[in-house]
């Protein structure tokens, strides 16, 4: 018998698009002996044995070749061969399917087929889906970052050639590190003039260029009465004469608020030509933040808080981890929301979204809900659960005590958004925690804008104890935050709370310093605004509400 073994494998195509399942028999119940047992006379001959195998459902061309390949006899090895075309291509149906699948979600064959290499056939194709989705998310925000990257060489390239006085930021050890307090902007921007908010005994003299004009520490000579101006940020200025004793006197500036530029000059200008320092909290922590400093510490001797805080969001609610679906790609936070109210009522509507799915959600829901996950810090407390981050988690998050912001006539909203315009606690305790060495009996610390009071939890988290803490801070709430930390951490020292920079008057503070010998350092802040619509409250100088 003369079998054409290169002929058309059509009638084995179109198995592919029907289930077999219930017309082939099992190998379970097609044995030698169902075949040939009492029967045997009846396959005497190929013919018969063919029709028997295509009434199975066999397609007529595999069964020539087996019989062509194993001979009319061995019934045993045909059977055989029979079952393992029909796994193969029951197999291949099934990977079909899923690809078809795939493809009608949106998917490439490029992408279909790496999640297919890297996973295996047998990854159910939710489970395929979740994987290409996440692989997409992950390259769009690499070109989102390398796009922003791009953009901000741009930008300081463009800036450089029209200050060249205006240095480029640079980092240094882990993760990244700060540029020298000692360093100052350069002779363009600094025009080797004296800077106009010193004052020293309210006379001109050229000691304060010969102690400020090189890159020597900027401790201020002992005794002697300066006036500090702070920069005008359009807000609101520590006073334009303000005495303060210098023994040893240390500068530190942070804001956390995405402000121009040119404010950073004229700031740096007024704080003795010290750079700024540009950080990302996303090396100290699970929320990605920038901040500036200006500061005058050393670096060198710079630590890490510990214990180590959370640096991804698993870590900082382990809660969330058992939900987190493999294509939310998120580890940190990318800015903090608000509107609790208005971020609850979006969690609702995808929860809906996400149960009517049943698990097959298309590309185009996972790209939403990503979206209101990122904008508005949702985070997953059950399956297809999304709840907006708590105040309480937030704080953990920043580095700040759990209920820190629980004050009376502060709502959900209020403590979000006084949280939004905060520093990051433990990237501000790296930057501070050369103190610990230099005042190891405690520090006497002048406070200006204190907000909800970072700096000083930070110097807590580092052991630092408290001499004297001068708070200036306007909005009440803030004040109330400051005094029930105070009193919660039991700490030792003095609190004295000024309302406004009005009623620091030079009398007053000649008096504070004559009673505790002169500040260690003075702390500014970006004003926190008064974030409460409800309450009769102070707002800050120049602030503005949310």
């Amino acid at each position: 018998m003369e079998v054409n073994i290169e002929d058309d494998d059509s009638s084995d195509v179109e198995i592919l698009d029907h289930n077999w399942s219930e017309v082939l028999p099992s190998r379970t119940k097609c044995s030698r002996e169902a075949i040939i047992g009492k029967e045997k006379e009846v396959y005497s001959s190929p013919a018969h044995l063919k029709s028997h195998f295509v009434e199975m459902g066999f397609s007529p061309s595999r069964v020539d070749k087996v019989i062509w390949e194993n001979g009319e006899g061995d019934v045993d090895a045909m059977l055989e061969t029979l079952f393992t075309y029909k796994e193969l291509r029951s197999e291949t149906s099934g990977m079909m399917q899923k690809k078809r699948r795939l493809k009608d979600m949106g998917f490439t064959e490029d992408e279909i087929s790496h999640a297919i290499d890297n996973f295996g056939p047998e990854v159910p194709i939710s489970e395929l889906a979740d994987a290409i989705f996440a692989n997409q998310i992950a390259s769009a925000v690499a070109t989102e970052e390398q796009k922003e990257n791009t953009n901000a060489a741009a930008s300081r390239h463009n800036s450089e050639e029209q200050d060249r006085g205006l240095n480029a930021v640079t980092y240094d050890g882990y993760p990244k590190g700060s540029v020298s307090g000692s360093e100052t902007y350069g002779s363009k921007y600094i025009r080797k003039k004296r800077p106009k908010h010193l004052e020293v005994n309210n006379r001109t003299t050229s000691n304060i260029n010969r102690i400020h004009g090189d890159n020597t520490p900027r401790h201020l000579p002992e005794g002697n009465l300066i006036r500090v101006e702070m920069c005008d940020l359009g807000i609101s200025k520590f006073g334009k004469n303000v005495p303060i004793l210098s023994q040893p006197l240390y500068l530190f500036y942070g804001n956390s608020l995405n402000i121009a530029e040119e404010t950073w000059k004229r700031l740096s200008q007024s704080l003795y030509g010290i750079k700024p320092e540009f950080v990302e909290t996303k090396f100290f922590s699970a929320i990605i933040k920038n901040e500036g400093y200006i500061c005058e510490l050393p670096i060198g001797r710079r630590v890490h808080v510990h214990p180590k805080p959370p640096m991804t969001l698993g870590e900082a609610l382990p809660h969330t981890k058992k939900w987190w679906p493999a294509w939310d790609i998120r580890t940190k936070l990318s800015c903090i929301h608000s509107q609790f109210t208005e971020a609850s009522l979006q969690c609702q509507r995808l929860g809906k979204m996400m149960a009517s799915s049943q698990g097959m959600l298309a590309k185009e829901d996972k790209l939403e809900i990503l979206q209101r996950c990122r904008t508005m810090n949702l985070i997953w407390t059950g399956r297809h659960k999304l709840s907006p981050i708590t105040p309480e988690e937030m704080e953990y998050i920043l580095g700040y005590p759990m209920k820190h912001t629980e004050v009376w006539g502060l709502s959900l909203d209020d403590r979000l958004g006084l949280l939004s315009n905060c520093l990051q606690v433990d990237t501000l305790a790296y930057h501070l925690s050369v103190l610990k060495d230099l005042y190891p009996e405690g520090i006497k610390v002048l406070s200006v804008f204190t907000g909800i009071g970072g700096a000083e939890v930070a110097l807590h988290k580092l052991g630092i104890q408290f001499k004297y803490l001068i708070s200036v801070e306007p909005v009440d709430s803030n004040r109330e935050i400051l005094l029930s930390w105070w009193k919660n951490s039991r700490q030792v020292g003095k609190l004295i709370e000024i309302k406004t920079i009005e009623e620091m008057s030079i009398k007053k503070l000649e008096r504070i310093i004559e009673e505790i010998g002169g500040f260690d350092i003075v702390i500014g802040s970006n004003p926190i605004p008064n974030v409460s619509k409800n309450a009769n409250r102070d707002a800050s100088p120049g602030g503005t509400e949310p």
